[in-house]
């Protein structure tokens, strides 16, 4: 009898323990790139020494032919598509922009190059790197769990608000 106790006390303790779990990871999740941002894959093209990403100019540092073969081969880009006008402003944040970068290379690992540039007409970011690991869906996937740095989630109705009255 005091087995069948026992064990129901442990049933629910390991119930009691798994609903914890899945209510702290729900409820205590921060906000991600992903929820801010759509991203999309992008086609990376080198024209003499410069560097796009589409559209978006990113550099014109692929002097050598060698430089110029690993961005083509190797290189992996993304867009990112702020999905509300103000979301720009978290974006455009460089901080942000390096977070989004190192997450990135701390999963697929960096065998060279990583860029990341704004369109200032659009308010699309580029992000182009060489991977160590060659991986379009885990890019992604990086780009989108990135989290947002507590430092840019400013409430951007106060930012409009005029202070001088």
């Amino acid at each position: 009898m005091w087995i069948n106790i026992v064990c129901g006390i442990i049933v629910c303790g390991i119930i009691a323990g798994v609903l914890t779990l899945y209510i702290l990871k729900n409820f205590s999740k921060g906000k991600t790139v992903g929820d801010i941002a759509d991203i999309k894959l992008a086609k990376i093209t080198v024209k003499n020494s410069e560097l796009y990403v589409d559209d978006i100019f990113i550099t014109n540092h692929f002097g050598t032919d060698t430089s110029r073969q690993l961005i083509k081969q190797s290189g992996i880009a993304a867009i990112l598509y702020p999905k509300e006008r103000h979301f720009n402003r978290i974006l455009d944040h460089n901080g942000q922009r390096q977070a989004i970068i190192f997450e990135a290379c701390r999963v697929l690992g960096l065998k060279r190059y990583h860029y990341t540039k704004r369109h200032y007409e659009t308010g699309r970011i580029a992000v182009v790197m060489v991977p160590i690991i060659h991986d379009e869906a885990t890019f992604i996937e990086t780009i989108k769990k990135t989290p947002l740095l507590e430092s840019i989630k400013k409430n951007y109705k106060i930012m409009k608000t005029n202070f001088n009255k």
